[in-house]
């Protein structure tokens, strides 16, 4: 019997495709890898969250194919690209290495020429201002392929300049290129003006050629397409080629959306009529990438190839939001379309470099225990490089790298990993749009503490991104032994790295190492906001007994986790006095503790003899509190300043603290009690300062909305004069009375109802 044509065609195919697939296995089992990598995509701007829950962008965009992805895959909530532009994001992939070491640290377009924007004061240093070029680095492309995998870009390149070998992919590593060049934007996304400025803008679309102009996509030409679909379309077919061919595969999926020009798709646009005109337009070209990806994913099921695939889904920097954008979900046009983020692309803010990152690894996160899994742990662009490779069983080169294998994290040995690493980023240039951290800058990232060098000024901006992710609250003043170290470590990064600062046009010269502006903003603070107790502080004996002030500090801190406090007195000799959990003496106040204070829950002693302000800032620093989460802390501080420091240092001291304390993570009441009469006659130096200071204090702790409690009334007379009854001999100290007196009045104050 014969067979028809038609039939024995797909005989043939169906035979053609089952040894396709047998032949994989048995040659090359080594996963193919696609790196999907959106121009400008915001860290939440698809349909799935990067944090725990959905925020109102999540809300607003439709990715169900991304939804699928990440169903079977790992998010990184922390994930980061290398820089906040689009060239250093790209090569650092290329390369493995922090643009800080290749000195690619802007955006690139046309040979031998500086795109950075002018400013009075401060210059770009002399960068890699034409990109990547052959030869300069072994390419992750080239990696593999000398490994025998066919690499394969699709879309925006943007890692060299025009008219240099750098601006072809093919020179850089990759088999085969799809509509990449030098250009990190397209003219248009439309294939009825054959992606020209020119068809744009109405006139014949090959009649004024621009550097913006889409290449190689011409049989695409005057159809209905729009060009993410069309970039698709190409990838799928090199999907389908290299299934056929046997071969394995490395993807470089670059869509140049969702860049500008922002240009509807109108297959999708009519989904997002709720928004502005604008809004509506972005919201499609999120739409179309997410259709791109589907896309793709069809190909490697049809192809017998969706089992053996990594899918990397990622962006080059945070989202746009200082221009060209219509309303954000707070109504805002600039700056807020990244929130919770603050700001966006070309800022040194969160919301300029933090991005999406999904990975999805068929036999390792689809299993029960990774599938739709956060993982924390800070990683970063450079990482793909090594985590690349890993897959591919390549042996890493004997160059230095900065990016780290990120398989552990995907096979749940988060041990395995480094996740107090440095991370850094160096843009020593001005951006050409305006808003928040759009300034020259150098940053870091170590474990939840990120310090940012701003270059213009040299100030310093310092963040717990564990409790502050939209960078609301600057901490670098109130911890200045914080910023002095992650300056320390900031110029311990540059040296590694070789990371070029601005140049001072006064001076023609690279601006002040971080380093060095810390140690000199830092002594030019007084000292009782200096938290760092001399060695000999540290080990003498403080107060009763013979164990040394370290040794007690250590006591503190383990009675913290211990016992669990409710309830924290800190302070000097006059609260070591209660005695109690955390001091291995009591005083005066020993009795009254037990038998006024107890009763309101565990109450940790953190009281050390000679104490001053400086020294409740270094202990706090180094984690007296730790593994606790105190209701009330109730400070009391500054008597032993009195003879030694002016009024207003004192008082810059404790509110130091204040701040210090309602910063912790448990959110604690937080009662401040005045420093306490030093001397018995009002007339005397300390009780005259000691009053200034007071008033200060309870001026600050309304305020701040603390709770303020004076010791005037129950510790002197009418007159002024220290009451003896209440006062030690030494007129610095309490009685057993005046423990009882101020007792009452911190049970009144940490009991009472808060007020509305």
């Amino acid at each position: 019997m014969k067979l028809r044509p038609y039939l024995t065609l797909l005989v043939v195919l169906i035979v053609s495709l089952t040894t396709t697939t047998m032949s994989r296995a048995s040659t090359d089992d080594r996963p193919n890898i696609i790196l999907f990598i959106v121009d400008d995509l915001g860290w939440q701007d698809t349909s799935v969250p990067m944090g725990p829950e959905p925020g109102a962008l999540n809300l607003r965009y439709r990715t169900p194919h991304l939804e699928a992805l990440a169903a079977r895959g790992v998010r990184f909530s922390n994930a980061y690209a290398a820089g906040p532009v689009c060239t250093p994001s790209r090569t650092s992939i290329m390369t493995g290495q922090s643009p800080a070491r290749t000195h690619i640290t802007y955006w690139t377009l046309n040979k031998d020429t500086d795109t950075s924007r002018n400013r009075d004061d401060i210059a770009a240093p002399a960068w890699a201002l034409n990109g990547l070029q052959p030869g300069d680095y072994r390419t992750l492309p080239e990696r593999l392929a000398e490994s025998g995998y066919r690499t394969i870009h699709a879309g925006k390149a943007h890692f060299g300049v025009h008219n240099s070998p750098g601006g072809d992919p093919t020179n850089l590593g990759f088999e085969v290129n799809i509509a990449g060049h030098a250009s990190g934007a397209p003219a248009s996304y439309y294939a009825e003006h054959h992606f020209t400025g020119a068809g744009r803008q109405g006139k014949p679309p090959h009649s004024a050629p621009n550097v913006w102009d889409v290449p190689g996509l011409d049989k695409y030409h005057g159809s209905d397409l729009y060009l993410t679909e069309v970039i698709a379309i190409e990838a799928s077919a090199q999907i389908r080629k290299a299934a056929d061919d046997d071969v394995p595969f490395y993807m470089n999926f670059a869509p140049y959306a969702v860049h500008t020009p922002i240009m509807a798709n109108e297959r999708y646009a009519h989904l997002y009529a709720d928004l502005d005109q604008r809004e509506a337009a972005y919201a499609s070209m999120i739409h179309s990438v997410d259709a791109a990806l589907g896309t793709l994913v069809t190909a490697l099921d049809e192809s017998g190839q969706i089992e053996n695939t990594v899918i990397i889904f990622t962006s080059d920097n945070g989202g746009l939001s200082a221009h060209a954008r219509g309303a954000a979900p707070d109504g805002n046009k600039q700056h807020t379309h990244n929130a919770p983020l603050r700001s966006g692309k070309g800022s040194a803010y969160e919301g300029g470099t933090r991005v999406p990152m999904i990975i999805a690894w068929p036999g390792v996160t689809d299993q029960a225990d990774r599938a739709n899994t956060i993982n924390d742990t800070p990683v970063i662009g450079q990482d793909l490089y090594p985590t690349a490779l890993r897959l591919a069983r390549v042996e890493p080169d004997q160059v230095d790298r900065d990016g780290q294998n990120l398989l552990p994290l995907l096979e749940s040995n988060n041990d395995a990993f480094d996740a107090q690493r440095t991370l850094g980023w160096n843009q020593p240039h001005q951006w050409g749009a305006a808003g928040p951290g759009i300034w020259p800058f150098t940053s870091n990232r170590i474990g939840d503490w990120k310090l940012i060098y701003f270059h213009a000024g040299r100030r310093f901006e310092l963040y717990n991104l564990a409790t502050d992710i939209g960078e609301t609250d600057d901490l670098a003043h109130f911890m200045p032994t914080k910023v002095a170290e992650m300056a320390i470590a900031m110029d311990a990064w540059i040296d590694n790295t070789g990371a070029q600062l601005s140049i001072d046009k006064s001076t023609g010269l690279e601006i002040e190492r971080p380093g060095f502006i810390a140690a000199q903003k830092f002594d030019q603070q007084p000292v009782t906001v200096k938290p760092v107790p001399s060695q000999e502080t540290r080990t003498h004996a403080a107060g009763w007994g013979d164990r040394s002030w370290m040794d007690q500090f250590n006591d503190i801190r383990t009675a913290a986790r211990e016992i669990q406090p409710r309830v924290v007195l800190i302070g000097d000799s006059i609260t070591q006095s209660w005695g109690g959990p955390g001091r291995q003496v009591g005083g005066g106040g020993a009795a009254i503790r037990e038998s006024m204070l107890d009763e309101l829950g565990p109450v940790l002693n953190a009281g050390i003899s000679g104490d001053r302000t400086q020294h409740i800032l270094w202990r706090l620093d180094q984690g007296m509190l730790d593994g606790s989460a105190p209701e009330t802390i109730v400070l009391m501080i500054g008597t032993n300043n009195l003879p030694h420091d002016s009024a207003a240092d004192i008082t810059l001291g404790i509110e130091h603290i204040m701040d210090r304390l309602s910063r912790l993570h448990s959110n604690p009441q937080v009662i401040v009690v005045s420093v306490p009469p030093r001397g018995q006659n009002p007339d005397q130096d300390t009780r005259v300062k000691g009053a200034a200071i007071n008033q200060s204090i309870q001026a600050s702790c309304l305020n701040r909305g603390l709770t303020f409690i004076s010791l005037d009334p129950v510790l002197l007379h009418p007159s002024g004069e220290a009451n003896e009854q209440r006062m030690g001999r030494d007129f610095v100290h309490f009685s057993r009375e005046g423990y009882e007196a101020v007792a009452t009045l911190l049970v009144e104050a940490i009991t009472a109802e808060p007020s509305d």
